[in-house]
């Protein structure tokens, strides 16, 4: 039996095959409607005025901030901004709820451990932490004066998975039904509140002068130690224990590091 093969030619000979036509690609995502992409576009907006208002932030403070400059950075009109925040206010409040939104995810893992005590030693360490590792938001949050901004619109007052101070606050009054403190100190607000001055001071004092050759400075993570060991061993009944002399924060190494490159002055005597 004789097989016949029939050749494709070229377009000139007349022979060739006409191609398949291509197919057409089609997208497995649903089309937004006009009024879904208006409400992406308001979104995106809003989050690059917010990322560009927590930098302005960070650079001028609070006092420094404006809608001009806020304006000037990101290639809008003051007009654009008010659109998505109707005042500086309302601004501000956003950005500084996210960044302590941003300090209490420092906490997460600590939170989860269920000895009030060692969980206060960790979140001492984590504060001194993420003062550290984030001198500019730790300034804008605890180093300046914020007062006439308005609180609680991302943030729930009380509620310890968001509220910082309330997380701290929550685990003084677990230790405290616990029995863990001295009869005399019943205050579950006062013990939370020297607790958080103790190591906030510390913190402040490395940003502020860590960088005055006129003392000479130990090591940060013994500092930090030494700190949150003897606010426990004064507070409690039971000495409690010791950490390594490499302090912990909730697992990180609290390590001293090179001086903040935003201070140019040195403080004198």
């Amino acid at each position: 039996m004789l097989t016949v093969v029939r050749r494709c030619g070229s377009p000139r000979d007349g022979n060739s095959l006409p191609a398949a036509p291509m197919p057409r690609s089609r997208s497995t995502a649903p089309a937004l409607s006009s009024a879904a992409r208006r409400e992406q576009q308001k979104r995106e907006t809003r989050e690059k005025i917010v990322a560009a208002a927590t930098k302005v932030l960070l650079r001028e403070g609070v006092d420094g901030f404006s809608m001009r400059k806020l304006a000037t950075q990101i290639g809008y009109t003051p007009t654009a901004i008010y659109f998505h925040f109707p005042d500086r206010e309302s601004l501000l409040s956003e950005v500084v709820e996210r960044q302590f939104l941003r300090f209490r995810d420092s906490f997460t893992r600590i939170a989860r451990e269920p000895d009030p005590i060692e969980r206060l030693r960790a979140m001492g360490l984590a504060l001194i932490q993420f003062a550290v590792d984030h001198p500019a938001h730790y300034r804008c949050l605890f180093l300046v004066p914020i007062h006439n901004i308005p609180k609680g619109r991302l943030i729930e007052k009380g509620n310890p998975s968001q509220d910082c101070y309330a997380l701290l606050h929550s685990t003084i009054a677990e230790a405290l039904a616990q029995g863990r403190f001295l009869p005399q100190h019943r205050d579950s607000q006062l013990l939370a509140q020297v607790f958080f001055a103790g190591v906030h001071g510390l913190a402040a004092l490395h940003l502020i002068k860590g960088d005055d050759d006129w003392i000479q400075w130990t090591d940060l993570g013994e500092r930090s130690r030494v700190m949150v060991d003897g606010l426990l061993a004064g507070l409690c009944r039971a000495e409690p224990k010791l950490l390594p002399r490499t302090a912990k924060a909730g697992g990180e190494i609290v390590a001293k590091k090179a001086p903040i490159a935003s201070r140019t002055t040195r403080s004198r005597r």
